[in-house]
């Protein structure tokens, strides 16, 4: 009897070890090798950060060139421009200090645990999109409010 209850406890702590990196995967999901391409669209939404801006807050996406794999993607500096059409290497997307991990999970509690799989390719800007739309603006708020209080 002991023997069964041993081999349950090994079995759960197996599959708890496998859902947690199921779950961690995404906010990481573009990081790494690969060579991406980022695309943008604007949301139309206007918050305290750029109430004199008439697009909004600007929905982002990156694009692997070698598989076409593509994924939702957040700014992490307020105001510095996103260049599309640019090559970058995955390195120059991956999180590198503590900061940016921190924003990492505010992005994976705000869009990635709900909407992980849908890739922002323009349709988010359409009327039955709007919870998803005010998701994506949200987040990208509130990693802004964090990376700004450091």
């Amino acid at each position: 009897m002991k023997k069964i209850l041993n081999f349950k406890k090994i079995i759960a702590i197996i599959m708890l070890f496998i859902t947690m990196l199921s779950i961690v995967q995404p906010v990481f999901a573009v990081s790494g090798s690969g060579t991406y391409i980022g695309g943008q669209y604007a949301s139309g939404m206007i918050t305290t950060d750029g109430a004199n801006g008439g697009s909004g807050v600007i929905i982002r996406k990156l694009t692997n060139t070698g598989t076409g794999e593509k994924w939702t993607v957040f700014c992490a500096e307020h105001g510095v421009p996103f260049t599309t059409s640019v090559r970058y290497g995955g390195s120059y997307y991956t999180p590198t200090n503590s900061n940016m991990k921190d924003a990492c999970k505010i992005a994976y509690l705000g869009w990635y645990s709900r909407y992980g799989d849908y890739v922002v390719d323009g349709g988010i800007l359409a009327n039955e999109m709007i919870d998803v739309k005010y998701a994506y603006v949200f987040t990208q708020q509130f990693i802004w409010e964090r990376l700004r209080t450091i």
